[in-house]
């Protein structure tokens, strides 16, 4: 248990920080974050962190600085980050999932963050800056969820700004549920795969589904393909809602890395439909990748909205009708129970 009132700096529970809560515990461990302010801290074990209240409530967990997830097999949840005291020098993360003296990927085990809440910081010098940065460098990481996050406000005028940002050799990745909104840079992501200079590979079957995304124009994507290769990349039943580009799939600098064809079908465009673009002819590198994104035609259709999530968060989603002339039913079907129309 961690309490910044009652806590104990002496290294005995209940701690006063995360961290020392962290050093204490043993692998597969859960610490319980009660209300309070806290500093920065670096997982480097596979534990459980997670907040003793929801991080819309009036008494969350709060993270003034960066959480580090240095391990795999880690779950952070339920609390609310803010990294705007960071020196912004360098890339300025809330949370950032990585290690570049070598993650230490464990099969079958994945890193897990959900029900965060990342909102309201703005940088105007340094470099990049991400609610979320994922990461790999010397060795791949496998497994990762990203779900039920709401990341809101984040700016940097000077360069780039992202919701979330999945960097190099990733692999296996589901990005569900979150909300994505007011992404502001000199250019911006919602949700952003790139490759990393000096890095041999790009994120691969990574899964974008039923996330409410709403980035300002100007955008290079609310989703956004940055020299990697679209095949194996899922994007479904999304809701755009942004002034900004929907979809972006660019080639600037890894001829080898990016083609392929980036399907995004049964999402919301909104009534103006999708806003997509890709790397010009005639621009420096060769590029043959595409985007294909259509409207659902009228016909049956299922979703599941499920969530066991003590937060209760399941956010809006829409399917990509056609603008007109479609009805909607839906059905309420509580876990377990037969189905009920309502």
């Amino acid at each position: 248990v961690v309490d910044d009132d009652e806590g104990s700096d002496d290294g005995s529970a209940p701690y006063a920080t995360v961290q020392a809560a962290i050093d204490a515990a043993n692998a597969d461990q859960t610490i319980l974050v009660k209300s309070g302010d806290y500093g920065s801290f670096t997982v480097n074990k596979d534990v459980t962190v997670v907040a003793a209240n929801a991080p819309d409530s009036g008494s969350p967990a709060s993270v003034d600085g960066r959480i580090k997830v240095e391990v795999d097999g880690v779950t952070v949840k339920g609390l609310r980050v803010n990294p705007q005291s960071l020196d912004p020098s360098s890339e300025a993360e809330a949370i950032f999932i990585g290690n570049p003296e070598g993650f230490n990927d464990q099969t079958g085990e994945r890193v897990v963050i959900d029900s965060t809440f990342i909102e309201s910081f703005s940088f105007s010098e340094g470099s990049t800056a991400e609610a979320i940065h994922a990461k790999a460098y010397s060795n791949q990481i496998e497994g990762l969820t990203i779900s039920n996050n709401y990341i809101e406000g984040v700016e940097q005028t000077n360069a780039g700004a992202n919701g979330m940002k999945l960097q190099a050799d990733l692999k296996d990745v589901d990005v569900v549920d979150n909300t994505v909104e007011d992404i502001k840079g000199a250019w911006s992501y919602g949700i952003g795969l790139t490759y990393s200079s000096g890095e041999t590979s790009y994120p691969k079957s990574v899964v974008i589904e039923r996330n409410l995304l709403a980035v300002p124009a100007p955008t290079a994507g609310e989703v956004g393909l940055d020299d990697v290769n679209a095949n194996g990349v899922t994007v479904s039943h999304n809701n755009f809602v942004g002034s900004g580009l929907d979809l972006g799939h660019y080639n600037a600098n890894q001829d080898e890395f990016t083609d392929g064809t980036l399907v995004a079908d049964n999402n919301w465009f909104g009534t103006d439909g999708i806003q997509k673009g890709v790397t010009p002819e005639g621009a420096e590198n060769e590029f043959d990748g595409s985007i294909e994104a259509s409207y659902k035609e009228k016909s049956d259709t299922s979703i599941e909205a499920e969530t066991t999530d003590k937060f209760g968060i399941v956010n809006e989603f829409a399917i990509n009708l056609a603008p007109a002339d479609y009805s909607l039913t839906t059905s309420i079907i509580p876990s377990g129970a037969e189905e009920t129309p309502s």
